[in-house]
């Protein structure tokens, strides 16, 4: 049996390979758009495509938010040192900030524009690695914060004239631990204003 998953695979594969969902427009709408939304529901029943199609969208709109896209599969790698000890939330905060970062290069690399953040997308790439692997002893970047993030996000929409910024932020329900499901969404809480959206699945 062949599976495939639509957050690996290539734009045009997915472009070629997704199906159609009978509210598709109407999601896509709440996920373009202000406010916060969570999208729930069994495995494989279309989430992570949703979220392409809306980032997909978004990318290739002038007039459109500032999309970012993150998957946060790999949250288990991050588990060891969740419970290692007190530090736990502290550096899962950081991975899950430090994760964003990269999908805002991600999306910056797409749109072939560059923005001065408060941490280089090698550093974030390095840090978040070491992360994953229980390294955290090995860290030498300054601690970052949800209003760091918000503010480089608002920097970025400046420069590109985009009103608004929305996070991707896709499973993040099916990943995470109760506890960090609990750590992902005080930050959720916290990001969400006038200018930011951010969307969990």
């Amino acid at each position: 049996v062949f599976v495939e998953q639509a957050e690996y695979l290539e734009d045009e594969s997915f472009n070629k390979w997704h199906a159609e969902h009978p509210d598709e427009d109407k999601i896509l709408r709440k996920l373009t758009q202000g406010g916060a939304k969570l999208i729930s529901g069994p495995r494989g029943c279309g989430k992570t495509t949703l979220m392409l199609k809306a980032f997909h969208e978004m990318v290739s709109s002038n007039d459109a938010a500032f999309p970012v896209y993150v998957n946060y599969k790999r949250s288990l790698s991050i588990e060891p040192l969740y419970k290692s000890g007190t530090d736990g939330t502290y550096w899962f905060n950081q991975w899950v900030i430090l994760k964003l970062y990269l999908g805002i290069y991600s999306t910056l690399e797409r749109l072939g524009s560059t923005v001065e953040l408060s941490v280089t997308k090698e550093e974030a790439s390095k840090a978040a690695s070491l992360l994953e692997m229980s390294n955290a002893s090995q860290i030498v970047l300054r601690s970052l914060s949800v209003p760091d993030l918000e503010h480089d996000l608002l920097r970025v929409a400046e420069k590109l004239n985009r009103s608004r910024c929305v996070l991707l932020l896709d499973d993040a329900a099916h990943a995470f631990s109760v506890d960090q499901q609990r750590d992902f969404f005080d930050i959720f809480r916290q990001i969400k204003s006038q200018y930011v959206s951010p969307k969990a699945a």
